[in-house]
């Protein structure tokens, strides 16, 4: 059962490990049980620049690109498909500066969800850099890294490469994915004292 405890996280959360550890599912249950936690991801700038681009009609209501469908789609004039353009345009923005998608969140949380919600939850960390600027700018009394371990997700090697991070750290096991139990670890490990509410975001 789900934990109604919520747990007492910082204003920064960074959800780390392998596809299909349930780092998304964690974030959406964390988001439904706190109307003052938000999902965030650090590559929406992507998402919204491809659109932009070549879906204009679509920025709101239309393809996801989140979605396997979205990702499958094939981009006009082009001949790519959508997963394998964001993966080059990814790949040429961090050559150019490693610290790109992590400055462009923070400015982004600072705009969009600045009074508006207390902990912002990132569910697709893939590198330190990533939250430097957020520990840079806030603290890393704000900030926090949540790796997930998952039955055959080996989440070691993710352990030795953010060993380096100056930032707080926490595993929480998922070994059967269920992602309703990582509520209750979080909140064991992070208790706040106050109920889960069920207010939408």
């Amino acid at each position: 059962m789900p934990s109604n405890e919520k747990p007492k996280l910082p204003a920064f959360t960074f959800l780390i490990g392998p596809h299909g550890c349930g780092k998304t599912a964690l974030a959406t249950m964390l988001a439904a049980q706190n109307s003052r936690v938000v999902m965030a991801s650090f590559d929406e700038p992507l998402r919204e620049a491809t659109l932009s681009i070549f879906f204009p009609e679509q920025m709101h209501l239309g393809i996801d690109l989140r979605s396997p469908e979205g990702l499958a789609t094939f981009l006009p004039g082009l001949g790519l498909r959508s997963i394998d353009f964001l993966s080059l345009f990814k790949k040429f923005l961090l050559d150019l500066s490693p610290n790109i998608f992590g400055d462009l969140a923070k400015r982004r949380t600072m705009q969009m969800y600045a009074g508006a919600f207390d902990h912002v939850i990132y569910d697709d960390t893939s590198a330190i850099e990533d939250m430097k600027p957020f520990v840079l700018a806030f603290g890393v009394e704000h900030t926090l890294a949540i790796f997930i371990d998952r039955a055959k997700h080996p989440i070691a090697p993710y352990l030795t490469k953010f060993s380096g991070a100056f930032i707080n750290k926490f595993v929480v096991g998922n070994p059967e994915g269920h992602p309703e139990e990582m509520l209750v670890k979080l909140a064991a490990n992070f208790p706040s004292g106050e109920k889960a509410d069920t207010g939408d975001l």
